[in-house]
């Protein structure tokens, strides 16, 4: 939802697909620029309900500092635990809000600010998901297990032809 209330899929439906590039392509390099690292590739996906962006960078940054060892929780930050070349993850939904707000994307609000204010369906919500993703995997199983015995059937009869038009 934008700062107008409106649905972003809408604000999505009005904007070029090319202009989303572009803003994919500026997120890369001020990332690249922010954290010191190169970019390898950036790829569109079209394969879920909305496009997004996948993109991979060398793992190595200019610091010498490896990329995977650098981003940390706001509450490691937040602990005093981090090391100075150590970045908030935060700052990075900060960036990309920043530069897709000109097509009327907003910057959600950070699990602080959301907690500071009193919500506290977070972690009821993410029970809720695991429980969803566990039925899901159950389903899942269940179809596989019936689309195997489905094979071993069709397996099964292919033999019977199979020895019916050898005698």
């Amino acid at each position: 939802m934008n700062e107008n209330g409106e649905i972003v899929d809408k604000v999505v439906e009005e904007v070029s697909i090319e202009t989303v590039d572009e803003l994919a392509v500026k997120f890369v390099r001020e990332f690249e620029k922010w954290y010191g690292v190169r970019a390898v590739c950036l790829v569109r996906h079209l394969d879920e309900t909305a496009p997004h962006y996948h993109f991979l960078f060398e793992n190595l940054r200019d610091n010498g500092k490896m990329l995977s060892n650098t981003f940390v929780k706001p509450s490691v930050i937040q602990k005093g635990k981090a090391r100075p070349y150590q970045i908030n993850v935060q700052e990075i939904q900060d960036l990309a809000g920043k530069i897709f707000s000109s097509i009327g994307f907003m910057r959600g609000e950070t699990k602080e600010q959301r907690l500071a204010r009193g919500e506290k369906g977070y972690i009821k919500s993410l029970h809720k998901f695991k429980d969803i993703m566990q039925r899901e995997e159950e389903l899942f199983y269940r179809r596989l297990k019936n689309l195997r015995a489905g094979v071993v059937e069709i397996e099964f009869q292919l033999s019977v032809l199979t020895k019916k038009s050898k005698s």
